[in-house]
């Protein structure tokens, strides 16, 4: 909540609606991907409140370290006994449930897989994550993250010793759209996010991530703002 870029950026309003709901929406048309939602927070008394609406909204909250956001993750997972999670970042509303589903599907098809990514190489729009991970290989594996650039940015371990995992990439198909910048992080951010959410409104929920970038070009989103 103590974001200094965006203070208050979880809860931010928009359209009448904070933040974690536009998200929410979304992840709720891919329910057949995931089998719940855990809002992951720190143990800190700044994020009281997403505890709060957490329950205001039927979620789990899960409360760690505020620093070490890995052991956190990992908590999170393993408190749902989950044998898999998806990391989705909490101002990256323009989630695409389609990707979700996907991932779900290639796991299921090779479970030996250690994870599924969309970011190596990046070519959906910034802010348009997939990461599914499985438990046992996160656990093994935290152990080893011993730099505090990898406890606080959750996956980049990973990223840095491809070689040592089984994974594979989620590839946009056709161009890449990575020059979309598609987070909520700034006020410049938010004020573009006001107007696109402001567009689409009720078609919120379903629209197709084309939908969403057409959208988003249209309002003048790019990488460099």
């Amino acid at each position: 909540m103590d974001s200094a870029r965006l203070p208050g950026k979880p809860l931010r309003m928009f359209e009448g609606r904070p933040l974690l709901d536009w998200l929410l929406a979304r992840l709720a048309t891919a329910r057949a991907a995931f089998d719940s939602v855990v809002l992951a927070t720190s143990d800190r008394a700044v994020d009281d409140a997403l505890e709060q609406f957490a329950a205001s909204r039927g979620l789990d909250c899960f409360r760690g370290d505020a620093d070490d956001v890995a052991t956190r993750t990992l908590a999170a997972a393993e408190a749902r006994e989950a044998t898999h999670f998806f990391r989705i970042n909490g101002d990256s509303p323009c989630v695409e449930p389609s990707l979700l589903l996907h991932a779900t599907e290639m796991m299921q098809v090779d479970p030996a897989l250690d994870f599924i990514t969309n970011l190596q190489p990046r070519t959906w729009p910034y802010g348009v994550a997939c990461e599914l991970f499985q438990t046992t290989t996160f656990r093994k594996t935290l152990a080893r993250m011993n730099e505090p650039r990898y406890r606080e940015h959750v996956t980049l371990f990973f990223y840095k010793h491809l070689t040592e995992f089984r994974w594979r990439n989620l590839t946009r198909p056709g161009a890449p759209m990575d020059h979309l910048r598609l987070t909520v992080d700034t006020e410049e951010d938010a004020t573009r996010f006001s107007t696109l959410v402001a567009q689409l409104g009720a078609q919120w929920p379903g629209c197709t991530l084309d939908e969403l970038t057409a959208a988003a070009t249209k309002n003048g989103f790019s990488t460099t703002a």
